[in-house]
């Protein structure tokens, strides 16, 4: 994973675009975080629980899915930019705040 964050800086700083989406990133080394925390329960078992590591590896496997934007909004940048899909149909895409508020109020 440091490879691919290391590559993506230096292309973008010579001036090229990175050659790895940010977003791809992002999804890849959340769903290893928690992948990971899966696993140390699994070996572990409740006796990890126990363990000085394990307990914060648990409840941060969910932070990192939600930090820099949700897995879900990435996955959808990726489709667009990435593989080249149309976008999601925008109603408000033309619209103000101020209108939108408007309209609810």
């Amino acid at each position: 994973m440091n490879y691919l964050k290391r590559r993506v800086q230096t292309s973008v700083r010579d001036g090229g675009r990175p050659e790895v989406d940010g977003s791809v990133m992002k999804v890849l080394w959340s769903e290893a975080r928690r992948e990971r925390a899966e696993l140390g329960v699994a070996l572990l078992g409740a006796a990890g629980a126990l363990d000085d590591a394990w307990p914060l590896q648990l409840l941060e496997q969910f932070s990192s899915t939600i930090g820099g934007g949700t897995n879900e909004v990435h996955r959808t940048m990726i489709g667009e930019r990435v593989l080249g899909l149309p976008p999601e149909p925008r109603i408000d895409r033309d619209v103000s705040y101020r209108e939108l508020a408007a309209r609810r109020g």
